[in-house]
């Protein structure tokens, strides 16, 4: 199709040899609008790559080719005077205008090309370059200034000497070539004292320069375009050895110069094989044939060297691209003087968002522990922090909708008129209220503010080396659905890694030593924050709320702080490990072998900060390792927990994630395992649940198939609230899965074990006793509920009643240890103890997606990996590098909020231009029309879908018939409706809370399966 328009639009024109006088024709096409032409002439081209038939250019163009290396091609690019239009040449005046600018454009070419010549005569022998060495450029200019006078003179006079302004374009034919202009001095001197004829008789090589009709074309002209290029002798004294790179390779990559004996078949060798010969040479031949052969893919070459060395995902190269258009539309002259670096970059962002020193991390020494050797920390203040998460406007939100207080209007009430029969966010919660009361006062317009602390260790290499462990922290005024945003989380501190300390250490470090140090970070990151709360300072801020700006003063204290066990535990200064120990869990005195017991959960104690002070004098060693805990000086306990009493050693709730879906959950199937395995040794009320130990790894395997055959099945659904259902590996083995996904594998056995094959494997082929199946479908049904019920955004008030809370989890521990059981310490878990603490976290903070720690371990990527890479992982520079890169990525982002191109990291990874108000369509486009029977049918766009499964007959059908003639289409001719697989759709104008829909014949398939088949809806792009 691109072909024949250009042949439409080409206009035929002719050439003349400014040396020999040859004639040719060809056609002209147009590029752009500026008037730069592509010409395409076989015979022209062939003219210059010296053909035997053509001894006017013989073999001298091997070496002075400096004059025609652009030229050599079968489009040859020339700047014309003339432009392309449908209606009639310009006026005198433009084509003065054009006719000078393509004179200035080829005069800098001959230029350029008149250096090359120059650096060329070096291969040249020594006479010849004392002879035409120093070569005369005015003769050049002077040839020029002639050729476009008189190109001038034909394009704006006409026959009677009046100004020609209605020329058509197809009429102008005098364009000139000037690739032949060359020294005709050099060509006689070669020609008198060097042998440069090509091999073959001397009436080939003489006979066609005498001919008569070289001004015309002829039979014999034409059949000269396809004879043969012929070998070529080395004259004497030319060395090919002394040739450079570029004038060595220059006649190859024309497909012309080649090796002895190449050209001629007739007197190869037939005992060596020319493969790898004739093969060059077609590559050669097809690189001077490639229409794109002019294009200087050289920059393109280098971005995707620069995406390889980098080791980018080869996707970057087209961003890449698309940014260097954008910035030259912005900017032109973007690109013009001295390269620009990232500090440069980040250094003019820092002076232009007027920052200063601020959001910088500061350094501060501690001494670390066991030496007692002082090492250098990186803090943030704590009013920075504060700042950022405030000033953004992503997390405020228009109008403050994005701000959670008690009154929906009035921002200095702490509690609202009316009690809401909900509970959802944080301040639904006892503690909120009464902190307010205790910190604030209404009167002076003051506000609580909690601070929601995150802390969690972080390892950066596949080696767990390099850990690093980020003290994050968010506000609680954001609502719930906001603190999942990576925006909503800043870091105040990176905590050094214990394992590299420990290396500059003398002395052996010990556990007590690594928390001592944690608690010694925290107290000196937290040291502006305690300073702020003991002076009762309230600070001032002016807060968008209710859709107006209010003067407010902030008063802070902390909510409590969300992590795992792992990193919680040694914030509340318990011992790390969890077997051999007295007391398991950090918020109460419970044994550990009551740990499972919901009766002796509820006559424990809670802990104080009273009741773990070390420099009391009856807390001794013995007393700390009675209740677990180490002998240290917990910073928190000089921390402001507002109306918690109970300080850090209550506001480290569990969560879902860690206690639940890490929990229950991915020991469901360690419990189904040893009730297989060992159902002869368990008995529950005199009832063994196997006789025999009889098909244990055939129900265990064809359980695990039919699991997955469930899973399949369940797999084809968009709805990201839905657990994932298709795994590879073994239902039975927790490698490879995630924490959110053990839900999925819970859903495919208990789906395995209701069928009949499930039972019958069960039952009749391992000879278990129904009553411990149903009991195991039954477990795994509550876990599947508890599961569920903790991602629950909003609760009834009356269901959120912490007895009924308190029961139900009472309820769920006592059918889990009766029912399940596992190899080592069994149900004797801290996980399986803290959801008695349920009731306590409820009443205090509101439902618990508020403390779920899985938005904050996903938020690991842009806080410490990302920052991370960028570093030189050196161990003593490590931190302080993290926190650098971190502060940059601050001061960009605020950089990219100023400037509009502010893209959150959870936005649906579709196109722009795609856009329909909140609906983002992606994915594989197609049209849907008639073919040309008549009958419906349905094509891919891409190429790489052509040829797999379209959509059923019947929806194809009933768009042709319903939707087809209700349609408006500009072109008749193509009347079809496109579509695609996939969009994303956005409510309430929230971009990062997307829905996925599709509707693709084949996902991820080239089969045309049923299974392969995932319709959500489909929608339908109409040009109503």
């Amino acid at each position: 199709m691109r072909n024949q328009q250009r042949k439409q639009t080409g206009t035929k024109v002719s050439f003349k040899c400014l040396k020999c006088g040859k004639l040719f024709t060809g056609m002209k096409t147009m590029q752009r609008y500026l008037g730069r032409m592509s010409f395409k002439c076989g015979g022209l081209s062939r003219h210059l790559n010296f053909s035997k038939d053509q001894s006017c250019m013989k073999s001298y163009l091997s070496i002075g080719n400096a004059f025609y290396d652009e030229r050599l091609q079968l489009k040859i690019n020339l700047e014309s005077s003339i432009v392309r239009k449908e209606k009639p040449v310009p006026t005198l005046s433009n084509r003065e205008a054009h006719a000078t600018k393509a004179k200035q454009i080829e005069m800098r070419h001959l230029n350029d090309n008149f250096i090359v010549w120059n650096k060329k005569l070096a291969c040249l022998p020594g006479e010849i370059q004392q002879k035409f060495g120093i070569l005369d450029q005015s003769s050049f200019q002077i040839g020029l200034n002639e050729m476009f006078s008189s190109a001038l003179d034909e394009h704006t006079n006409s026959g009677n000497g009046q100004e020609n302004t209605t020329v058509p374009h197809h009429e102008v034919t005098n364009d000139r070539l000037v690739a032949h202009f060359s020294p005709q001095a050099l060509y006689e001197y070669l020609d008198e004292h060097y042998d440069l004829q090509p091999n073959g008789s001397e009436e080939d090589s003489t006979g066609s320069s005498n001919s008569d009709e070289e001004d015309t074309v002829d039979d014999a002209d034409e059949r000269m375009f396809d004879e043969e290029p012929v070998e070529i002798d080395d004259y004497p004294g030319y060395d090919n050895d002394e040739l450079s790179e570029d004038d060595g390779n220059y006649g190859m990559e024309q497909g012309q110069i080649l090796l002895h004996q190449e050209g001629n078949a007739a007197e190869r060798d037939p005992t060596v094989n020319w493969e790898l010969i004739d093969r060059k040479n077609r590559e050669s031949q097809r690189r001077a044939q490639c229409e794109d052969a002019m294009y200087d893919i050289s920059n393109d070459l280098s971005l995707v060297q620069l995406v390889r060395k980098h080791k980018l995902p080869l996707s970057t190269v087209k961003d890449f691209s698309e940014w260097a258009h954008t910035a030259v539309r912005k900017r032109r002259d973007h690109f013009q003087g001295k390269p620009t670096t990232y500090g440069q970059i980040v250094s003019r962002l820092h002076r232009q968002l007027g920052l200063g020193s601020t959001n910088e991390f500061r350094p501060h020494l501690i001494n670390w522990l066991p030496d007692e050797k002082p090492i250098t920390i990186y803090v943030r203040p704590f009013l920075d922090c504060v700042f950022e998460l405030l000033e953004n406007p992503h997390n405020v939100g228009p109008g403050g909708r994005n701000i959670s207080l008690p009154h929906p209007t009035n921002p200095y009430r702490s509690k609202p008129d009316i009690i809401a029969d909900h509970v959802s966010e944080l301040h639904h919660g006892k503690w909120w209220s009464a902190t307010w009361e205790n910190v604030c006062n209404s009167d002076k317009r003051e506000i609580l503010v909690p601070i929601i602390l995150y802390m969690d260790g972080v390892t950066t290499d596949t080696n767990g080396k390099l850990k690093v462990t980020p003290l994050n922290m968010t506000l609680g005024i954001f609502n719930t659905k906001t603190r999942r945003q990576a925006s909503a989380h800043t870091v105040k501190y990176y905590h050094p890694d214990e394992m590299a300390e420990a290396a500059f250490q003398q002395q052996t470090t010990k556990g007590v030593h690594n928390v001592q140090n944690l608690h010694r970070g925290i107290a000196r990151a937290m040291e502006d924050f305690k300073e702020l709360c003991d002076k009762e300072e309230a600070v001032a801020w002016q807060l968008p709320y209710a859709g107006r700006m209010w003067d407010v003063r902030l008063k802070f204290s902390i909510a409590f702080v969300i992590g795992d066990s792992v990193q919680q535990d040694p914030l509340c200064g318990r011992y790390v490990k969890y077997h051999g120990i007295q007391r398991m869990c950090r918020h109460c005195n419970c044994k550990s072998e009551d740990i499972d017991n919901p009766v002796a959960a509820r006559a424990a104690k809670l802990y104080k900060p009273r009741m773990l002070d070390p420099n009391k004098p009856r807390h001794d060693a013995e007393y700390f390792r009675s209740i677990s805990h180490y002998p240290i000086d917990n910073a928190f306990h000089e921390l402001c927990f507002g109306a918690n009493a109970y300080n850090i050693h209550l506001a480290s709730p569990c969560e879902v994630l860690h206690t639940i879906q890490k929990g229950p959950c991915s020991r469901i199937p360690e419990y189904m395992v040893f009730l297989i395995k060992n159902g002869r040794d368990i008995a529950l009320d005199e009832i063994s649940a196997a006789e025999a130990k009889v098909n244990i790894h055939s129900t265990i395997s064809g359980l695990d198939i039919l699991g997955k055959r469930m899973g399949i099945l369940l797999g084809r659904q968009s709805d990201r609230d839905k657990p994932r259902t298709k795994f590879k590996n073994s239902l039975f083995s927790t490698a490879k899965k995630a924490g959110h996904e053990h839900a999925g594998v819970c859903l495919n056995l208990l789906l395995a074990m209701l069928t009949d094959r499930g039972r019958e494997l069960l039952i009749k082929e391992r000879g278990l006793h129904p009553r411990f199946l149903e009991n195991q479908i039954y477990a795994t049904e509550l876990v599947l509920q508890v599961e569920e019920w903790f991602k629950s955004e909003s609760f009834s008030r009356e269901e959120m009643q912490p007895s009924k809370v308190r029961a139900a989890f009472d309820h769920f521990t006592t059918r889990i240890t009766e029912i399940c059981d596992r190899e080592g310490s069994g149900t004797k878990t801290l996980k399986t103890h803290l959801p008695l603490h349920m009731h306590q976290y409820i009443a205090m903070w509101g439902p618990p997606t508020g403390w779920d720690s899985g938005p904050s371990e996903s938020h690991h990527k842009t806080e410490v990996k990302l920052p991370a890479k960028n570093t030189q992982r050196r161990e003593v520079t490590f931190t302080g590098q993290v926190s650098k890169r971190y502060h940059e990525s601050v001061v960009i982002r605020k950089g990219e909020y100023m400037n509009g191109i502010y893209e959150p990291n959870n936005l649906p990874n579709c196109a722009r231009k795609r856009q329909h108000g909140n609906l983002f369509l992606k994915g594989a486009r197609f049209d849907i029309g008639r073919n040309v029977n008549g009958r419906p049918a349905m094509r891919w766009v891409s190429r790489e879908n052509v040829g797999k499964q379209a959509f059923p007959e019947q929806v194809l059908r009933f768009l042709c018939n319903i939707l087809l003639p209700m349609t408006l289409f500009r072109d008749q001719q193509e009347k079809c409706i496109h579509g695609y697989t996939e969009m994303n759709s956005t409510f309430e104008d929230d971009e990062a809370d997307y829905v996925i829909f599709r509707a693709h014949p084949n996902y991820r398939s080239v089969s045309a399966q049923t299974c392969d088949i995932w319709y959500d809806w489909a929608m339908f792009h109409l040009p109503l």
